[in-house]
């Protein structure tokens, strides 16, 4: 029987909501957009709250960032990393309701056990959050990744330009009171917790469409059962298939789809786990260093901004409140548009040249903010570190998921975001005692150091060859 033109179109709908043939998931770039406003917003402000109105001094703000810092490495590394696909949705889930819970320990009166048990939540939230998106979003064909993860990256950007100017209008209605802003803006996380909550309950916590890439073992049905006897049939007729066609060596059952269920579901295939290779380590493999290396180029400005950046505008360059989020706006927009460049030209044919150019306006920015007195120089030097940040995380996402075996893909994706993330423990430390002893200017100079390091890496590192695909089901 014919469907309706109705229905036809609620399906065309349905199919562009939930999931692309690219792998870029619509649904999850929206609620990207809302959850990374919240975070944002969080990360940004609690600062000038611990500063302004808690007191809290530039040493004990960098062990405060530290530990919310601390708090994502661990969870992406030992919590996000272990969650299989099928459980993802809830895994986002669980990142947007700890970041709501962290907006309402800074919206109440909780004093200093509030403020440090916010940061940390903010700290678990992202490290919930963002590697499981990486993954779903990046686990679509190959040669369409790096388009998916631009435009994922698009969609950070876009939540990121939201975010700091929706703050700043807020502040200026509210007369700078930091805490009314968080209850203000409470809608936020509270949107984003409840969409990906829904999308879960629909989906058994499953990836939605073609996104979606097995996670660990299902229970069989019966016609799991008569596909196995069907490939069975087959491979006595024709011969076995040659291993390089099942993927990598280290894919589980799951991560060797023959066919699809109706509905994108994978059937697992038979593996003989006599012929399983270990693979070498994540840190042997190039497309990793290198895409380590290109997110570590921004990893300690990026940290150091979001910590005191607002703190030097406002006690150095005698910026309002709502005018360091305006200088934060700028910086995002610039971000957004950069990215939105390179969604629109990806794959990049000169990643190194973009490279070479993202780390040099890199150098830049900090020299503006460590030497440019007055609010103007605060401004410019936001809007010129805005460029780096929307090139490296593209670049490096799609350096990795295009060079990396689908099934390390979100072991390895887990690992690069945690390895970077140390960063945001040693940077806020170091930096803390630095603005203590010298000022927020000479702090920001020695940034530098560790951007300039990592050039010296990347000149050194050679470039990976793609990843081989798996075969055809």
């Amino acid at each position: 029987m014919s469907r309706s033109p109705t229905a036809a179109g609620r399906s065309s709908l349905a199919t562009w909501w939930w999931g692309t043939s690219a792998g870029a998931v619509p649904f999850l770039l929206a609620v990207t957009l809302l959850g990374r406003a919240a975070q944002n917003m969080g990360q940004t402000t609690y600062p000038l709250l611990a500063r302004d109105r808690l007191h809290v001094a530039n040493d004990t703000l960098g062990v405060l960032t530290a530990l919310a810092g601390l708090a994502g490495v661990a969870t992406s590394a030992f919590l996000t990393a272990r969650i299989p696909s099928r459980r993802a949705l809830w895994a986002i889930t669980a990142g947007q309701a700890v970041t709501l819970v962290s907006f309402v320990l800074l919206a109440l009166p909780t004093g200093l056990p509030g403020l440090w048990l916010a940061a940390a939540a903010l700290g678990i939230g992202g490290g919930l959050v963002f590697p499981a998106t990486m993954t779903a979003i990046g686990s679509g064909p190959q040669g369409q990744r790096a388009r998916s993860l631009a435009v994922y990256a698009l969609s950070l950007s876009a939540g990121l330009v939201v975010g700091p100017l929706a703050e700043a209008a807020v502040l200026h209605l509210l007369h700078e009171r930091l805490r009314d802003a968080f209850a203000a803006l409470l809608p936020l996380p509270l949107l984003a917790t409840l969409l990906v909550a829904s999308a879960a309950r629909r989906h058994g916590g499953g990836l939605p469409g073609p996104a979606a890439d097995g996670g660990s073992p299902r229970r069989p049905t019966p016609f799991h059962n008569d596909a196995h006897k069907l490939h069975n049939a087959s491979e006595e007729a024709l011969g076995p298939r040659s291993p390089s066609s099942f993927g990598s060596a280290e894919s589980t059952e799951a991560d060797t789809p023959l066919t699809t269920l109706p509905g994108g579901q994978p059937l697992p295939a038979p593996h003989d786990r006599s012929r399983r290779r270990p693979h070498p380590p994540l840190w042997r493999h190039p497309a990793f260093r290198l895409a380590l290396l290109t997110l570590l180029t921004y990893q300690a400005p990026f940290a150091a901004l979001v910590t005191f950046g607002g703190l030097l505008g406002r006690h150095v360059d005698g910026v309002s409140a709502a005018g360091v989020e305006v200088g934060f706006g700028a910086f995002f927009t610039v971000s957004f548009l950069i990215r939105a460049l390179v969604a629109a030209h990806s794959p990049l044919r000169h990643p190194r040249l973009v490279l070479a150019g993202s780390l040099a306006a890199t150098v830049l920015g900090l020299l503006l903010l460590a030497g440019g007195p007055g609010s103007l120089s605060f401004f410019a030097a936001l809007a010129v570190l805005g460029a780096p940040h929307g090139v490296t995380f593209p670049l490096a996402s799609a350096t990795l998921a295009e060079g990396t075996d689908p099934g390390l893909l979100a072991r390895a994706n887990a690992r690069m975001m945690a390895t970077a993330n140390l960063v945001t423990i040693l940077v806020p430390l170091a930096c803390g005692a630095l603005a203590s002893a010298f000022g927020y200017r000479v702090m920001f100079l020695t940034v530098e150091a560790p951007v300039l390091a990592t050039a010296l890496g990347l000149a050194l590192e050679r470039r990976p060859r793609p990843a081989a695909e798996p075969g055809p089901a």
